[in-house]
């Protein structure tokens, strides 16, 4: 074997050490959820916590704010693979609702007994998706 030969298959093989970045090229959209009290304007549920240096080391809001995403995001994907027409059997829209009423009572702006119903906006470049569920009760 040459040594050009050589330097070819040693850097053919050694593709597998060096991440691809390709799947960075196509960012989807991400679903945002908004809750809505009796017949007040929709407000966001979920806010991104503030970027600071000292998150590189301990970032539990961060961490809670990606997994409250990723549950929306689950409850998206679970509802574009539903078959049948009630999505409130699924886990993850009883575990979104939970989330929905556990945020609410932390904003304490709330009376126990008001009618609340959240939903979720999906926008894609072309269209965009809604969810809005029943209304519940705090």
């Amino acid at each position: 074997m040459t040594s050009e030969c050589q330097d070819a298959a040693f850097f053919s093989n050694s593709f597998g050490f060096f991440p691809s970045w390709k799947f960075f090229d196509s960012v989807g959209s991400l679903p945002k959820l908004y809750f809505q009290i009796e017949s007040r304007q929709w407000e966001p549920l979920l806010h991104s916590p503030p970027i600071v240096w000292w998150n590189l080391f301990v970032n539990s809001e961060g961490n809670l704010h990606h997994a409250y995403q990723n549950l929306v995001n689950r409850l998206v994907l679970d509802l574009n693979q539903l078959s049948s027409n009630s999505p409130d059997e699924l886990t993850s829209f009883q575990l979104v609702e939970q989330l929905v009423r556990s945020q609410i009572h932390q904003l304490n702006r709330y009376e126990k007994g008001q009618i609340y119903r959240f939903k979720i906006s999906v926008t894609y470049p072309h269209a965009s998706d809604v969810l809005i569920s029943s209304e519940r009760i705090l």
